[in-house]
């Protein structure tokens, strides 16, 4: 689900949720998000502190890499891999124009 769409704001721990879609995602261990809510209200406080916590993290890569390839449906929301639900859409939506477009020129 998309921000616009999400009917109500739930507390997601997302180092729990990499451990549910892939066992093998050892680096959830490492989070330092874990355990925390990641999904605050957006443009609050809570979600600045998401984000410090996210930039201290010693496995904000491995989680970036992870949150990253999802889609809409499957991203967990709120602050994961360094970035905002919002801004991972943007760049998700970027990276799909970009894509059209190279499909285009090669034609």
């Amino acid at each position: 689900m998309t921000t616009a769409t999400r009917a109500a704001r739930y507390p997601c721990d997302h180092a729990q949720t990499a451990l549910e879609v892939d066992v093998l995602a050892d680096w959830r261990d490492l989070a330092l998000c874990a355990g925390l809510d990641m999904n605050p209200a957006e443009g609050s406080n809570e979600e600045a502190a998401a984000l410090a916590a996210c930039q201290a993290c010693p496995v904000l890569t491995e989680c970036n890499r992870w949150v990253m390839p999802l889609n809409e449906y499957s991203d967990p929301g709120g602050v994961c891999g360094g970035l905002t639900e919002r801004r991972r859409q943007a760049i998700r939506r970027s990276a799909a124009i970009k894509a059209g477009m190279a499909r285009a020129a090669a034609s």
